[in-house]
């Protein structure tokens, strides 16, 4: 049986009136909050390079991504999509996605030396040439 789940008309609240908590679907979830992206923590791949992965939420489905970490020599095969300074990655993510169409040209970023005071870091996100 299935269990009862009260939405209020309070912001965002959900009250769950079970015992248990029912599996949430986290891709439902943002789809149905407005969101257009879930990223995913930083991880390594077999060959030892960091990326991370973010399932863009589209119209016509979903689109999953990997986004990875550039050195200094690899930078030849890219052009700047732009940077944002932040306390943390995943907020300098977010104001980096202002770019038109930022889900469908990223593929390349690298963590710099922040030129604002108060701030933690500083990312550049490139896209392929």
């Amino acid at each position: 049986m299935a269990k009862k789940i009260k939405v209020t008309n309070r912001g965002y609240g959900i009250r769950h009136t079970g015992k248990t908590y029912p599996p949430i679907d986290a891709k439902e979830l943002a789809k149905a909050l407005g969101a257009d992206s879930i990223t995913k923590s930083m991880q390594v791949d077999e060959s030892g390079r960091e990326y991370f992965e973010c399932d863009v939420i589209a119209k016509d489905g979903l689109k999953s991504l990997r986004v990875y970490k550039l050195s200094d020599t690899e930078l030849i095969a890219y052009k700047l999509l732009g940077e944002a300074e932040g306390q943390s990655f995943f907020l300098c993510l977010f104001m980096g996605r202002h770019v038109e169409s930022f889900h469908n040209r990223v593929c390349g970023y690298q963590i710099l030396k922040p030129t604002c005071k108060g701030m933690k870091l500083r990312v550049a996100f490139y896209e392929k040439v």
